[in-house]
């Protein structure tokens, strides 16, 4: 659960970085990024970075062609791409269109909030035929839709759909940081198990990461 800074980029933009949020009942409702990220420039560093790593896990901060350069660079040095949407507006700028629309992400994940604004009926996808055009339209082998207390749903172009229930933990007053910890536990699975997905054992590493996160003091905002 560590976080490692090995490549960061400069610029000398000034730092006027800000966030808000809508929260609830400890629930995040809403929330706005505004960062300089965005303005700036991926030098050859970042293409070293991604040569240099076996996944690319990309944070929606980053604009809607900074996310292009990376997805291309990933595509070259063939490295599958990972996605955490945390926002309408993120979303919208992770499903940018191309021209050649193929299937630029090894898997997506958003919360159910954020796919009934794209995709209504995502709750109604139930056949194969469905489920892989649900795939396509979020460019992605893999769609993770979080549902907070009604669990997940994990969709693939395969035809398949998971549902799983919500982690059970006791005592938390916010969710906050929930999804963010479950893309973890996949994404540890995914390594864990020479980069592929057993999705009867999956499970196991999200609880493990969900209850890490939920269970630290700093998480429950209230």
């Amino acid at each position: 659960l560590n976080i490692q800074s090995d490549i960061i980029v400069e610029t000398d933009m000034p730092q006027e970085d800000g966030y808000v949020a809508l929260i609830k009942n400890g629930q995040l409702i809403t929330g706005i990024t505004s960062s300089n990220i965005e303005k700036g420039d991926l030098n050859i560093s970042i293409k070293q970075g991604i040569k240099k790593y076996n996944i690319i896990v990309i944070d929606c901060n980053l604009s809607e062609k900074q996310i292009q350069k990376v997805v291309q660079i990933a595509s070259i040095n063939k490295k599958p791409v990972f996605v955490q949407a945390t926002s309408e507006i993120k979303l919208f700028k992770a499903l940018y269109k191309s021209n050649d629309n193929y299937l630029r992400y090894k898997l997506f994940s958003m919360n159910a909030k954020e796919a009934s604004v794209f995709f209504h009926n995502w709750k109604e996808i139930i056949e194969k035929n469905e489920i892989i055009d649900f795939c396509k339209a979020c460019f992605s082998e893999i769609v993770i839709v979080t549902n907070g207390i009604h669990g997940y749903s994990i969709f693939n172009m395969n035809g398949e759909r998971f549902d799983f229930k919500a982690v059970k933990i006791f005592g938390i007053i916010s969710t906050l940081g929930a999804g963010d910890a479950l893309l973890s536990g996949l994404i540890d699975h995914y390594i864990s198990n020479n980069f592929s997905f057993h999705w009867d054992k999956v499970e196991v590493n999200v609880k493990k990461y969900v209850h890490a996160v939920l269970m630290r003091e700093e998480a429950s905002l209230g």
